[in-house]
């Protein structure tokens, strides 16, 4: 169960079979394609239903050849034989911690700013899910409580750091904690801050410079604290969640797209001068995502025009490529590859996220 759970949050389809179901379900199996298949316990309904123990081992090799991988509880002597039958199986015990096979991200100390909410959010719970270390890190405690309450358990459970990260200061001290109370940091996911959008009658020298603090700075300062205590170390990742504003100018986003376009070229040029050190450092620039700030702004919008919100949501939609919105869980998945040593050998990249929205290079 916490198998097909752990697949099925990383965004696999899964099928589950109960014994009872078997014989309706043999003429669906036969023929189908499985990326992984699962083989958890033999039962005497199994038996009855194979004849003969062979019959059963016979049967599981060839959905075996179907699959190409397959994970084989070996907690009594029918799953040993079967894993010894199948020497390319993986095998697992009831009592066993799952394993971390591709992203070897366990125990890792990976520090999320932003993290009380929507995409930093899901990228801490996605790393606490690999085993990681966590902490998360935001500017108000009050939303870090309300975070850490309803945080999933995990192997090791997350703490939290409030900071205000446009403060150098308040950086520095919290990247000391960090390394003081969990250990030296690994991965820096920077999340933290969000410009106001101004109609551009609004826009005065002020703007320009909140939007710099809120975006650019929050994630400088961090950036300033950690990249010279990972070049020591001679390892780290960092993962920027920017936005597409830097790409794209949007009338009412300039001051904020004119930070992310900064934090670009912070991203690539710090990549090139710290990959020497053994550090990667990446950019996510995510379209419009259901975040609880996109739907406030559809609540907004709903008022405002008096459509309702479904409704609003099909136009937004309708200006994507791939016809929907996306989820902060989606985005969070490829900070994990990002983060990992899967991408060894991606640096200074900037990846969109916007389901095509912006066909720009």
């Amino acid at each position: 169960q916490r198998l097909f759970k752990e697949m099925l949050e990383q965004g696999n389809r899964a099928c589950v079979m109960e014994a009872t179901s078997m014989a309706s379900a043999k003429g669906r199996l036969e023929g189908t394609r499985f990326a992984v298949l699962v083989f958890t316990n033999l039962t005497q309904d199994h038996l009855d239903f194979h004849g003969t123990m062979e019959e059963y081992f016979e049967s599981k090799r060839r959905l075996f050849a179907q699959a190409g991988r397959a994970v084989v509880n070996v907690g009594d002597e029918y799953g040993e034989r079967l894993a010894a039958d199948l020497p390319a199986a993986m095998t697992f015990r009831p009592d066993d911690e799952l394993p971390d096979v591709e992203l070897k991200l366990a125990d890792k100390v990976v520090v999320v700013t932003g993290a009380s909410k929507g995409i930093g959010y899901a990228c801490a719970e996605a790393f606490a899910r690999e085993g990681s270390r966590v902490v998360l890190v935001s500017r108000v405690a009050a939303n870090l409580d309300a975070a850490l309450a309803r945080f999933p358990e995990t192997r090791h459970a997350p703490s939290a750091i409030a900071a205000d990260l446009v403060r150098p200061a308040d950086a520095q001290t919290m990247v000391e904690a960090v390394e003081r109370d969990t250990g030296p940091i690994d991965i820096l996911v920077n999340s933290a801050g969000a410009a106001r959008r101004y109609a551009p009658g609004d826009l005065d020298a002020e703007a320009w410079r909140a939007a710099m603090d809120a975006k650019y700075f929050s994630y400088i300062h961090p950036l300033d604290a950690v990249l010279k205590r990972m070049a020591t170390r001679g390892r780290g990742a960092v993962v920027n969640i920017i936005g597409s504003g830097g790409r794209v100018a949007n009338p009412v986003h300039l001051p904020g797209g004119a930070a992310n376009a900064a934090l670009m070229l912070a991203t690539v040029g710090l990549a090139a001068a710290f990959g020497p050190k053994g550090i990667r450092i990446n950019a996510i620039n995510p379209g419009i995502t259901m975040t609880g700030r996109v739907q406030e702004g559809l609540a907004v919008e709903a008022k405002m025009t008096g459509l309702p919100e479904s409704e609003l949501l099909k136009r937004s939609e309708a200006k994507i490529p791939l016809g929907r919105i996306g989820t902060p869980e989606e985005i969070a998945r490829v900070v994990l590859f990002l983060a990992s040593d899967q991408a060894s050998y991606v640096t200074g990249a900037i990846v969109p996220m916007d389901g095509g929205a912006n066909p720009v290079i």
